[in-house]
């Protein structure tokens, strides 16, 4: 679903991940399309071949969150941000 969005914010103590590669599946509803768009493909591949977690600051390098911010200030940061 965040592929979808079009600002992503995300806390750095956080990863991502394709979670039904744990699965033996590949991802659905659009995600390596989209990841492709987003990451293009080196970057997709890599998820999806490797299927390791992907920390904030690797996800912000390669454009596939806009935003990163500290525990402390990510609500802060996602208050920000206009409802509509």
């Amino acid at each position: 679903m965040a592929l979808a969005c079009d600002i992503r914010i995300m806390n750095r103590k956080a990863t991502v991940r394709f979670p039904e590669l744990s699965l033996g599946l590949m991802p659905g509803w659009g995600g390596t399309q989209r990841a492709i768009r987003l990451i293009g493909g080196t970057h997709a591949k890599e998820m999806v071949l490797l299927a390791d977690p992907v920390t904030a600051d690797k996800a912000l390098e390669w454009g596939l969150v806009t935003y990163a911010a500290d525990p402390d200030k990510f609500e802060a940061m996602v208050d920000e941000f206009p409802a509509s």
